[in-house]
Order: structure tokens, then sequence, then C-alpha cells
């Protein structure tokens, strides 16, 4: 049973309202401009990796739009009254692991306008997808950082995620400018 859309009030100082919903095809080319914004962060990050990243912001779309239509999916917007400030995806797995019998859902975008961080809206984001992806089945729940995120791999080990998996690169050809 799902609890969204979920509208709470976390700053009642500021009576303003934060509101987590399923997101919809219109939504698509905010996500991919928030995406984008994601990897220019990304790319200050390690340069290299997310070199030509900005490039496949049509591939995110489209991804974004499978999304919307897999039911083992979903895309969460947050939203800070009328405006519409992040998101959050995910899917579960209901494939056979090789490790656990567990059905495994990934936490796999998340992403908050600058000014809408560290406000408690990241969380209220993480708290739905977790409520979503339970709702899909999940019985483990895994996030994709990238590793050089520090702050966010701080955020989710605070928020109870543990470290099971690295993920190592090695270039086999030169990158091209």
């Amino acid at each position: 049973m799902s609890l969204l859309p979920l509208e709470v009030s976390l700053n009642p100082h500021r009576m303003m309202n934060y509101q987590i919903e399923p997101a919809n095809e219109k939504d698509i080319p905010l996500m991919v401009e928030m995406w984008l914004d994601l990897m220019k962060y990304h790319h200050g990050l390690d340069p290299d990796y997310f070199h030509d990243a900005h490039k496949s912001a049509d591939l995110f779309g489209y991804a974004m739009e499978g999304k919307l239509n897999d039911p083992h999916s979903f895309i969460l917007m947050a939203k800070v009254g009328d405006r519409k400030v992040g998101f959050i995806s995910g899917s579960v797995d209901h494939s056979i692991s090789l490790f656990h019998d567990k059905v495994v859902g990934t936490v796999e975008n998340i992403y908050l306008d600058d000014d809408w961080r560290r406000k408690g809206l990241g969380g209220l984001l993480i708290e739905a997808a977790i409520l979503r992806l339970k709702d899909l089945g999940a019985q483990l729940i895994q996030a994709l950082v990238f590793a050089r995120n520090s702050p966010m791999l701080d955020y989710m080990k605070c928020r109870g995620f543990e470290k099971q998996f690295v993920r190592l690169s090695l270039w086999t050809e030169p990158r091209q400018d």
C-alpha cells in the first residue's frame, strides 16, 4: 500500500509544504535538466569519467520514459509549493541473486536543486523511495552512489545503508576530447 502522494510541512516556521509525488511524462524535460546539472556536479568530481555525460541527455530522457512505463520501476518528484525541485528513481529486480534469496530494490538517481539541500527534503525522497521499493516487493534496498561523491556516501550511511560492493574501473583506451 503506497502512501503517495506524500505531503508534509517540515518547516512550520516558514509554513513550507514539501510534497513527494509520482512523476509523469510531462516531468521528463525537467528531469533531463536536473540530470544534466547532476552530471555537471559529477564531472567536477571526476572529469575523465563524466567527460561525455552531457551528450547523453536524450538517452537519459528515454530511460526515464521507460521507467514510467515499467511496473517494477518508479520516479518520484519533490515539490515545494508548485515548484518541482528534485526527483528520485528506483526499480526492483525480481531475478535470482547468486548471493542471497532476497528481492533487491535499487535507488538509482537522486537529485535536489541546490537551494533545497540540507532542509530535510532529500530524506523525504529517500524514505518515499524506500516505501515504494517495499511496495514493489523489495526485501533488500541498495543505492547506486558515485564513489567520489563523499557527501552522498556519508548521507546514505547515516540513513542506514552499508557498503556491500565496490565497482572499480579501468580505461582500456585513452580518453578523447
